[in-house]
């Protein structure tokens, strides 16, 4: 089973630096500044992840994250 601390090591991989995960404003910067991905406009961040979810693996392992 994957916990929170090895989705967080595979976002680091991802973005390079650590972040934190639960903080919005903290994940999409680095979406747009480090990956140059824009989500869809949403009212809650995770449904914006979830509609983009299959675009890039990193949005899929946010949500995981988010979601345990």
């Amino acid at each position: 089973m994957i916990d929170k601390a090895s989705l967080r090591q595979q976002l680091v991989g991802f973005f390079g630096e650590d972040i934190d995960p639960e903080i919005d404003e903290q994940v999409i910067r680095m979406l747009r500044t480090k990956l140059n991905i824009r989500l869809p406009q949403r009212t809650k961040l995770n449904a914006a992840l979830q509609a983009s979810a299959s675009t890039h693996a990193v949005i899929q392992l946010l949500l995981d994250y988010r979601t345990l």
